[in-house]
């Protein structure tokens, strides 16, 4: 995915949500709205066993956040993208290990 001119203003506004806490309540807002529907889906996953239940839904929406908006930035430096089926595995990886229930060592697939 490339840069638009959206996603190069929600850098900017992010930055500048720092100098600006009107600007920083209406970024939170969009961002609880996005981790509100990133929750139902990961709340869905849990419920059909693709995703341990005993993982924390918040805190595996703020890592898929964290993991898109550092992407984002490090393609803005002009950082190549991993090859994509290498990244594919480590997401694979990541989302395995999400399925995973430690005590019992079963995957949830």
């Amino acid at each position: 995915r490339g840069f638009t001119p959206r996603r190069i203003g929600e850098m900017e506004a992010t930055v500048a949500a720092r100098r600006e806490p009107e600007l920083a309540a209406r970024l939170r807002h969009r961002i609880e709205d996005e981790e509100t529907h990133l929750a139902k889906l990961v709340d869905e996953a849990k419920a059909d066993g693709r995703i341990d239940p005993a993982l924390s839904t918040g805190a595996l929406v703020r890592l898929c956040h964290a993991i898109g908006a550092g992407m984002t930035l490090l393609r803005e430096t002009g950082l190549p993208n991993p090859d994509p089926a290498e990244w594919a595995a480590v997401i694979d990886r990541l989302i395995l290990a999400a399925a995973m229930r430690p005590d019992s060592g079963d995957e949830r697939t």
